[in-house]
Order: C-alpha cells, then sequence, then structure tokens
C-alpha cells in the first residue's frame, strides 16, 4: 500500500512478526491544529494474521484538553493446532452443497423481485384510480344553502 512501509521483523507473545509502518500528519483546520499520527501493524510470519497494531495521534492543538492519543489492539494465544473433528458434519447431519445453497438464494431472490414487481405495478396502476377514503379532493362549484333562500 502506498505510505506502508517495511520496518523489519519483532517477537510478539513468542511469534515472529513482520513490522510495518504508516505516518500521516492532516492539517485539520481545527482547534486540533496538525495532526500527525504513527501507526504500526506487526502481521504473523506463519498465520498472516494482525498479531498488533499501534496508533498513536498527536496534536499541535487539543481538543478538550486533549493532545494526544494512543490505541493498541493485540491478538494472543493463537493455536494453529486445531483439532480436524471441529471441522466434521455432525452426526445426524448433512453438508449441504455449495450449488444447492446457490440455488435457494437464488430462489428467495427471484421471489422478492417478484412481489417488488408485483407491487411497483399495482401502486402505479393505482395512481390512476380514485383518491382513498379521507383524502382531499377538490370540489366543484356549488351554491351554498344561504344562496337558495
Amino acid at each position: 500500500m502506498k505510505g506502508v512501509e517495511a520496518v523489519g521483523e519483532e517477537p510478539i507473545n513468542g511469534r515472529t512478526a513482520l513490522k510495518y509502518r504508516y505516518s500521516l500528519t492532516s492539517k485539520t483546520g481545527t482547534s486540533a491544529g496538525d495532526v500527525n499520527t504513527e501507526s504500526f501493524v506487526y502481521v504473523d510470519k506463519e498465520t498472516g494474521l494482525p498479531l498488533r497494531t499501534e496508533l498513536l495521534s498527536e496534536a499541535s492543538g487539543n481538543v478538550q484538553g486533549v493532545k494526544a492519543a494512543k490505541i493498541v489492539a493485540e491478538l494472543r494465544d493463537i493455536n494453529i493446532d486445531v483439532d480436524p473433528t471441529f471441522f466434521e458434519v455432525p452426526a445426524g447431519l448433512n453438508k449441504v452443497p455449495a450449488e444447492q445453497v446457490r440455488a435457494q438464494i437464488d430462489a428467495v431472490t427471484s421471489t422478492v423481485a417478484a412481489v417488488l414487481r408485483t407491487l411497483l405495478t399495482n401502486m402505479n396502476s393505482s395512481s390512476a384510480s380514485p383518491p382513498p377514503p379521507g383524502a382531499a379532493t377538490t370540489a366543484s362549484p356549488a351554491a351554498s344553502p344561504s344562496a337558495t333562500k
């Protein structure tokens, strides 16, 4: 990605991680002033999972007394030795083939589309129908009771 640089390798919780850095300065045009942000992402070499992300932002001004923020997110206790029985289909159940799932999704989508077409057609044809009860109508002039006295 543009602006991301590889920094090297580092151990994170006993795993080897590739370390990447990204920095940016934003001119906010607000009381925060210029905001300098530096981020580090540590990606596990073996699994490709992000193990740790660090984000530090510092402002030249301040917002309600705050000039900086630091956020750290970390993934721990990764176990890649998973028991294969976790992926077996439980007894009494059957695996549904992807083609069958796709066919069911297509059938539901077609049904919904047909219902919508019908509703739109009915709405368009009902616009020529008389207004529903209680709707405002324009009345033709009529003689008032006082005019006939």
